[in-house]
């Protein structure tokens, strides 16, 4: 496989393209060698490039340069082009670029896609569903293990910026520090101390055990230190209450909650706060307009007579939410939401285009659901 020399990085997912550029550091770097031959250039020239990419890598293999914040122009520019067409085996450049587009045609692209030795990388962030997976790998790399319902009890408390994710995955690692390290499996892992240590068995009076009780000390530390880096930190929901300081009284899904649930009252307290609190508007929409028509399409389902573990698998329902979205689906019809859904359109249009406040926009969001409910009951 041709080594990559260039690589050019775009798209909104600053936090997984971070990450892709701290793997690429770390496979040709060792830390102790970043100082030395890793360097970052905001919005540089072609020659400030240049001058450093041709540069040799002190006491390493490889010298790597990030271009990041920079104008598209100095990309087409002559000197950089010929860089691609020649580079230096030595060095490894990353350009990033944070757009979801970029303009493909231009010469600077058209020579790179070209070459085996560049490689152009979009990272689109993530789907709210494909999330949890994703939290799932995480908590692999940090030696937590949660099921399906601790993460989204967690999702539900953090939200889904990747930076917040990762910040509390690192102190829920950092602070469950009570392991439990069950007897039997220290019996399991160690053995008996006399079976494994005759001679601390056979030893004849209080001078002979003395003299063992150092070894016996370093073995109950060593076996006690196999269990704990080998034991998977088991994190349950209970764990995340007392493990995550909540600063916020509500999120946006206790929101979606109250108006799904028909509690529009607290709909309104809850919106009044978290809008305080800066949640983006578009973004609650979004969300709101998602379940319910996970509903609508579990009501439809259910009257063309399709069971109900096909409806789950459609609407991917995981299991412990599975009584949750049955029970919704029984307390609406197809009338009600069928006009709930045409609000929710009508307020994310209004939201990108009126120019309207935005809290005057939900408040008549959550009036107008009210009264579709009363309507069609």
């Amino acid at each position: 496989m041709e080594e990559i020399l260039i690589y050019f990085f775009y798209g909104e997912d600053e936090f997984r393209i971070n990450k892709e550029i701290e793997k690429i550091k770390l496979t040709h770097l060792t830390k102790e060698q970043f100082d030395f031959n890793f360097d970052k250039l905001s919005n540089p020239t072609a020659s400030q490039i240049l001058n450093i990419a041709d540069s040799y890598p002190v006491i390493a293999d490889k010298r790597i340069l990030l271009i990041y914040d920079f104008e598209e122009a100095i990309l087409n520019t002559q000197d950089l082009i010929g860089y691609i067409n020649n580079p230096s085996p030595t060095s490894i450049i990353i350009f990033y670029k944070n757009a979801a587009k970029i303009n493909e045609n231009n010469n600077f692209f058209k020579t790179l896609k070209s070459k085996k030795y560049c490689k152009l990388i979009k990272i689109k962030p993530l789907y709210d569903s494909e999330l949890p997976k994703y939290i799932s790998e995480m908590c692999k790399e940090k030696n937590i293990v949660m099921d399906d319902e601790t993460i989204y009890y967690f999702l539900r408390i953090i939200g889904n910026n990747l930076f917040n994710i990762n910040n509390e995955l690192d102190k829920i690692s950092n602070n469950f520090k009570k392991l439990t390290v069950k007897k039997n499996k220290f019996s399991d892992s160690c053995g008996s101390l006399t079976e494994k240590n005759p001679a601390i068995a056979n030893a004849g009076g209080d001078d002979a055990a003395d003299s063992h009780i150092s070894k016996v000390n370093d073995i109950v530390v060593d076996c006690y230190n196999a269990n704990a880096t080998n034991t998977k930190q088991y994190i349950t929901v209970k764990d995340i209450k007392s493990l995550i300081s909540v600063s916020r009284s509500f999120t946006v899904f206790d929101f979606i909650d109250a108006i799904i649930d028909k509690d529009f009252k607290k709909a309104y307290n809850i919106f009044s706060l978290i809008y305080e609190e800066g949640e983006e508007p578009v973004k609650i929409i979004s969300i709101l307009y998602t379940e319910i028509k996970k509903i609508n399409k579990g009501k439809l389902m259910d009257k063309s007579g399709m069971d109900l573990n096909t409806i789950l698998l459609a609407n991917n329902i995981p299991p412990f939410l599975k009584n949750k979205f049955i029970a919704r689906m029984n307390s609406y019809n197809l009338k009600n939401l069928s006009a709930i859904i045409e609000i929710i359109e009508e307020t994310d249009i209004k939201l990108k285009t009126s120019g309207f406040p935005d809290n005057l926009i939900f408040e008549e969001l959550i009036f107008k659901t009210h009264l579709a409910i009363k309507q069609y009951s």
